[in-house]
């Protein structure tokens, strides 16, 4: 990155490989993806699993793991709901979209 530029993104998603230095997670296979809270805003990905769009068995559905991370950045932990996205594991093969409550999570900040 530039020095120069200023970097105002609230967001960063990357792609890590075997190499990177944090992946000690990712080589022992316990974590597919990490993410920060608010207001760091950083997901990192395990790019050494094969991510697919949709119901693959075997495989991890990159929308779904995608918003669970991305409900972390924006400050949601995780639930004892199993319907949630929130819940903390996921399996392979199937997609999962937000549940009622993730949404009285992300509105309850707001009293929504």
């Amino acid at each position: 990155m530039d020095p120069d530029v200023v970097d105002t993104s609230f967001l960063r998603i990357s792609l890590y490989m075997r190499y990177y230095y944090a992946s000690i997670h990712f080589l022992c296979n316990t974590f597919l993806v990490h993410a920060f809270a608010p207001s760091d805003g950083r997901i990192h990905l395990d790019g050494d699993e094969v991510w697919v769009d949709g119901v693959v068995p075997g495989k991890f559905d990159l929308q779904t793991i995608g918003l669970h991370e991305l409900s972390h950045v924006l400050g949601l932990g995780h639930t004892n709901d199993g319907g949630a996205i929130m819940y903390p594991t996921t399996g392979s093969g199937f997609r999962k979209g937000l549940g009622q409550d993730d949404i009285d999570g992300i509105k309850a900040p707001y009293h929504l």
